[in-house]
């Protein structure tokens, strides 16, 4: 439980969530079809909450000198994980959150998607290390990197089919 807790599976379930209603009942609700099966917007999901817990991880091994003094006894990094063993969990859900991305852009024959993956990833760290000390910029690249877990799932259903559906996809409320 103490590592669910340090991925904040709260959050990552809301994610879920989120990733769920969007494409199980909101492209649904406009009559547009979906690009991926199943199992493949499974793999969207997983390869999504992998990098968002990742993201969580490196912010904490950052943030735990501050969190010494402002969540003293509270923090994950020193206290319940060593920094090696919290970047190593890291490390590994990163390394697995973009290899999914590439399995995933491999599949449906965009190669080029996995560059979203890695584009989340370094963001993810980037904010963690620096931006989110420097004022409007780490909240821009906080609610980028927010949105994206929308918009990820709507650029993996939908601009597959834009080649066979180009009319209604393009003005979804169309008869």
């Amino acid at each position: 439980m103490t590592f669910l807790r340090f991925i904040r599976y709260q959050n990552l379930l809301l994610i879920a969530v989120t990733q769920c209603l969007i494409h199980f009942i909101f492209l649904k609700t406009l009559n547009i079809p979906a690009a991926l099966s199943t199992f493949s917007f499974f793999i969207l999901v997983l390869a999504s909450l992998l990098l968002a817990a990742a993201g969580y991880i490196i912010n904490d091994i950052n943030d735990s000198d501050i969190d010494k003094i402002n969540k003293p006894g509270r923090s994950f990094v020193p206290l319940i994980f060593t920094e090696s063993k919290a970047f190593n969990y890291y490390f590994i859900l990163n390394i697995t959150g973009v290899g999914l991305g590439f399995y995933l852009s491999y599949k449906i024959g965009n190669t080029g998607f996995t560059t979203i993956f890695v584009l989340i990833s370094a963001l993810l760290y980037t904010y963690a290390s620096f931006l989110k000390k420097i004022i409007l910029v780490g909240n821009i690249i906080v609610s980028v990197i927010v949105a994206s877990s929308i918009l990820i799932i709507i650029l993996f259903d939908l601009l597959p089919l834009l080649n066979t559906f180009p009319y209604k996809l393009s003005n979804p409320v169309a008869v």
